[in-house]
Order: structure tokens, then C-alpha cells, then sequence
């Protein structure tokens, strides 16, 4: 009753709430690993997810109707970096944070791996802002995705390059805990291969996440791991730190980024999250795409 009170309160509260008072969201599985979350980590990121930058859905990534709501038009995109810039939070990389910092930060983040990667990171220059961009390794060099030699490209541009596994399984939390390692160990191997670096960070393809999952892929060598948990805290589990993000749909207007990341926004997108995941679990269906 009291997490109800708290949460109703939260959506009440006025949309006009200053950055300093908002505070972090914590989500159901969240609650459930927080037995295992190690360190004193003030710092709240806001972590936002993209997918394809493109003008038409039929230039990049996947090419199925469900990740059509993903991929936003080069205005769109512009329109967004706009708003999230003037919002005085400082954009960074993972290299850059420091989570006993009281400083809040955002990262940008774009799944799949589309031939468009290039293209957003482009836009993101013209911000001085470095991104991470998760690729779907047996894709690589694929119609409408990224190859080995843009994969170089970006990471020679001072962006950062992960896994979003191997094949993209939808659900993932669905899959043996044996299928999760190998995903995301085969994936790190061929991205290492192709950079000639470790690689350290990756993002769970189509967000869903279970407390076990947290569990299956730490130990793996990443040392940060996105999900689509509606949360601005970091969560460690056995040596892996797991980070959540907002993902504004194409439908989205600019304007509403910043009440999206409110403390109002946020706490309403975690309950819209949960509504939604339980009524797959009920249904038992899911969709051959998700963000």
C-alpha cells in the first residue's frame, strides 16, 4: 500500500518539478536483484534508446511492421538532440561515468545494429556527443545493417560498440540460461574480433528481463549491460552493472522528452511497462519485435 501511495503521489505531482528533485525509479525486477547491488551509486543516468535514424523504414534494421514505432525520421532525431541538450544534463559515454558522482548523466543508445548507425552518429557529432551502438552480430553486413568496416568507422569516431547478441531472440528471458551465455559470449567474440578490442558493454534485445537474467549474464566480461527497465539507477550483479533506458517512440514529439523523463513521466512509463508485461505473461504472447 505504501508503494501505491508513493507512486500515486508521484503522478500527481506537478509536470513542471525541477531536474534537482527528481528522483530515481525503481522498478519490480530491480527490486527483486537489489540483494546483490554493491556500491554507494548517487548518480542518477538517464539512458535513451533509439533504434534506426532514417527517412524510410525500408532503409535500415529490421524490415518486420513491429519495428517500424522504433525508427525516427533525421528531423525527428535533430529535433530530439535539441531538447535533451538544453535539458542540463550532461551527455557521456560509459568510459565517463563515475557513479558515486552526485552529477546526472545521459547516454544515448541505438539496438539492433541498422546500416542507419552511421547516420545518427553523425547527428550526434554535430552535439559533440559520443553514443553506443549495440549490434545484432549475425546481421553484420547484412541488408539494411552495419558492416565490419562501418562497425571500425564508429568506433574510430570515439563511439562505443556492443553486443545486442547474437540472433535477437524474442523473449530473451525466455530462453535457458545456457542460450543467454552463448548469445551474448558469441556475440562479444565476433564484435572483439572485428575492433580488436574488448568488449565491454551490451543491450538485451527486446529489453525483457528477469531477475535470473541478470544473474545468467554477469560473469560473461561485460561490465555494463542495458536493459528496458524504466529506471535511472545502476544495479550491480557479481561484476556486471546494470543500466535501464526511456525509449521514445516515433510518435513522440519533442516536446514531451522532458516530461518523459520527469520523476511524474517516468514513474508512469514503469507502470505502463508492468501493465504491459503482465498481460504478455498472461497471454503468452509476444511480439516478434520490442524495443
Amino acid at each position: 500500500m505504501a508503494r501505491f501511495i508513493q507512486e500515486h503521489q508521484a503522478i500527481n505531482a506537478p509536470d513542471n518539478q525541477p531536474w534537482h528533485d527528481i528522483r530515481p525509479i525503481q522498478t519490480a525486477t530491480e527490486h527483486k536483484t537489489r540483494a546483490t547491488h554493491r556500491g554507494n551509486h548517487t548518480m542518477n543516468t538517464y539512458n535513451i534508446m533509439f533504434h534506426d535514424v532514417v527517412d524510410a523504414y525500408t532503409r535500415s534494421g529490421f524490415q518486420n511492421k513491429a519495428a517500424h514505432p522504433y525508427k525516427h525520421s533525421t528531423q525527428q532525431f535533430e529535433q530530439y538532440l535539441h531538447t535533451l541538450t538544453s535539458l542540463n544534463i550532461k551527455a557521456c559515454t560509459i568510459n565517463d561515468l563515475d557513479p558515486a558522482s552526485p552529477e546526472n548523466r545521459m547516454l544515448f543508445t541505438f539496438d539492433d545494429g541498422g546500416l542507419s548507425f552511421l547516420h545518427a552518429a553523425d547527428f550526434l557529432e554535430r552535439f559533440e556527443i559520443r553514443g553506443h551502438f549495440f549490434i545484432t552480430t549475425n546481421r553484420i553486413g547484412a541488408p539494411y545493417f552495419i558492416d565490419k568496416s562501418g562497425i571500425r568507422n564508429l568506433l574510430a569516431r570515439g563511439h562505443i560498440i556492443g553486443s545486442h547478441s547474437h540472433t535477437h531472440p524474442h523473449p530473451f528471458c525466455r530462453l535457458t540460461a545456457e542460450r543467454q551465455k552463448d548469445e551474448f559470449m558469441t556475440s562479444k567474440h565476433i564484435l572483439e574480433d572485428i575492433t580488436g578490442e574488448r568488449c565491454i558493454t551490451g543491450s538485451i534485445p527486446g529489453g525483457d528481463i528477469d531477475s535470473s537474467t541478470y544473474v545468467n549474464i554477469a560473469n560473461l566480461g561485460y561490465d555494463y549491460i542495458f536493459t528496458s527497465e524504466i529506471t535511472t539507477k545502476q544495479i550491480d550483479v557479481e561484476g556486471t552493472s546494470y543500466l535501464g533506458r526511456i525509449c521514445p517512440k516515433s510518435h513522440v514529439a519533442a516536446s514531451k522528452l522532458p516530461g518523459m523523463l520527469s520523476n511524474k513521466g517516468l514513474v508512469q512509463l514503469a507502470m505502463l511497462r508492468k501493465f504491459k508485461c503482465i498481460i504478455k505473461s498472461l497471454l503468452s504472447i509476444a511480439p516478434a519485435h520490442k524495443a
